[in-house]
């Protein structure tokens, strides 16, 4: 499954603006591991290429086509993207 990637917030609901966080908004990736308690992997498809690895997953939960990822560090909201689309 892919997944674009369409905010990164800190865990009050800030987005996060530091670091790599603003360059990995809209990146698309296929989802490789997304399992509490361990780091959540997500496979970046071309033109980016490379792999985010996150801090360890606390809590995951699906919304329609969304997926929340709350991590140590942040929460990750994913959006399911069309195989044919990336």
């Amino acid at each position: 499954m892919l997944y674009r990637i369409d905010r990164i917030t800190d865990r009050t609901g800030r987005d996060r603006e530091d670091g790599r966080n603003p360059q990995r908004i809209g990146r698309e990736g296929a989802l490789l591991e997304a399992e509490v308690g361990y780091p959540m992997r997500l496979a970046y498809i071309t033109p980016d290429v490379g792999t985010l690895v996150t801090s360890r997953v606390n809590h995951i939960k699906r919304y329609g086509r969304e997926l929340v990822v709350k991590t140590l560090n942040s929460i990750y909201h994913l959006r399911e993207v069309e195989e044919e689309n990336a």
